[in-house]
């Protein structure tokens, strides 16, 4: 806790049930077991009338939950909420972002997580004062105690005055220059041309075609799958066994031994890869074992191996050999094998938009983050939502199949250039 203030630790929890309509909240305050009627009431608001998913509500109450615990660890009440006391959250989860976060993450970074939990923040009390009347002057744009724009009411019926109001009138209070909105600030994302441009080089360049064709496969992966690289690295030969593989329909589902925060996220492996790696287990990775006269028992059952000791891998080597690639296929950008994993994230907005705008389904932001991240295996959804925002209205008017279909024989076109290439090389070997 921040500020030095006397403050008593406010814990509110949150217990989800089961209903015919698939689930609603009971919250309570763990200090006096008072249920928190306005965290039940907005989960219901956002399931029946926001027709939003059950992931998405749960991460919606969680930011709202986090500005209850803080007011009431000072002995403050809702009713007291001003600009004043929303800043000094705000300052203090900046902290405890910054405190918990990847030490890797930049400071503006950590600064665009709070911004994304205060504008939830702004939406929860634009709905409290619409449905709670004595909250009146709870939050408008002069004359409250809480200072902004934004309407949830004006926002519902597509107001024309909701249109005419700047994002920084409707969130005043979120932290401003941190790049939000710059088309220069998000991590680099792989191109179709880089992964075509990796796969030459790797052929290329690599000592053998054993290595070449596990770098390529390790890269075909993590563009397909969203994996990162660790995660890629810990996969083992027998979560692709021919049985499995057999028994699955359109996806593969892998949970990697290996996941950031010690997650047990699934990923989808289209059966086409999958088969593929099932391929490369039987031949490269039998191959290269053999060559160097390897036991069985010492690769740990992972699929990709170091080809000079045929034992794992080792992450900090899968780093180089991607980092080292990208410096010679790409040399004006600072890419390694993470680039892969936003090229995914960017495929996936891509193909969700254009599937919603045909079908006439929600197009937001918040909506269409939240359903990437789950593929992405995700906790949250707020670290996707720049990239969504910027691509979001890229495709309306667009149709899905053929974006679908020119994607899906991209791929199988890359996959077969490869084989021809390699049938090749092994007719004049």
């Amino acid at each position: 806790m921040s500020r030095g203030d006397s403050q008593v630790a406010v814990r509110i929890y949150l217990s989800w049930v089961a209903t015919i309509k698939g689930g609603a909240v009971v919250a309570y305050r763990g200090d006096t077991n008072e249920l928190v009627f306005p965290l039940i009431d907005y989960c219901m608001y956002l399931l029946d009338d926001e027709q939003l998913g059950m992931s998405t509500v749960k991460n919606e109450l969680l930011y709202v939950k986090r500005l209850l615990e803080y007011i009431w660890s000072r002995g403050k009440v809702l009713d007291e909420l001003t600009d004043m006391l929303l800043e000094e959250f705000r300052d203090d989860e900046e902290m405890r972002v910054g405190a918990s976060a990847n030490c890797s993450r930049s400071m503006a970074a950590h600064k665009r997580t709070v911004n994304a939990k205060l504008r939830r923040i702004y939406r929860f009390l634009s709905w409290l004062q619409d449905v709670d009347k004595s909250q009146t002057g709870l939050i408008a744009a002069t004359g409250a105690r809480v200072t902004s724009n934004f309407s949830i009411v004006d926002r519902a019926q597509q107001r024309p005055e909701r249109h005419r109001s700047s994002a920084r009138a409707d969130f005043p209070k979120t932290i401003p220059r941190v790049g939000e909105g710059s088309r220069h600030r998000s991590a680099y994302c792989a191109t179709d041309a880089d992964v075509d441009n990796l796969g030459a080089y790797f052929s290329a360049t690599s000592s053998s075609p054993l290595i070449a064709r596990r770098n390529i496969l390790m890269m075909d992966i993590g563009e397909e799958t969203g994996m990162r690289r660790g995660s890629v690295n810990s996969l083992r030969c027998a979560q692709f066994a021919t049985e499995i593989i057999e028994l699955a329909d359109d996806f593969l589902e892998i949970v990697p031994d290996v996941q950031k925060f010690g997650y047990e996220k699934s990923y989808r492996v289209p059966i086409r890869l999958a088969m593929r790696v099932r391929t490369y287990i039987e031949n490269e990775r039998s191959q290269m074992l053999s060559e160097r006269r390897a036991e069985a028992n010492v690769t740990q059952d992972r699929i990709f191996l170091s080809a000079r000791t045929g034992r794992p891998l080792q992450d900090q080597s899968a780093s180089q050999v991607f980092g080292d690639a990208f410096r010679v296929v790409n040399p004006a950008v600072r890419a390694a094998y993470h680039c892969l994993r936003h090229k995914f994230a960017n495929d996936r907005i891509d193909s969700e938009v254009i599937a919603r705008v045909e079908l006439g389904l929600d197009t937001s932001v918040q909506s269409i983050a939240s359903s990437v991240s789950l593929l992405m295996g995700q906790e949250s959804y707020v670290s996707l939502e720049p990239y969504v925002s910027r691509r979001v209205g890229r495709y309306r008017g667009s149709k899905k199949s053929a974006a679908d279909r020119a994607l899906e024989l991209e791929r199988e076109n890359r996959d077969l250039r490869r084989e021809i290439d390699e049938l090749k090389k092994n007719l004049l070997s």
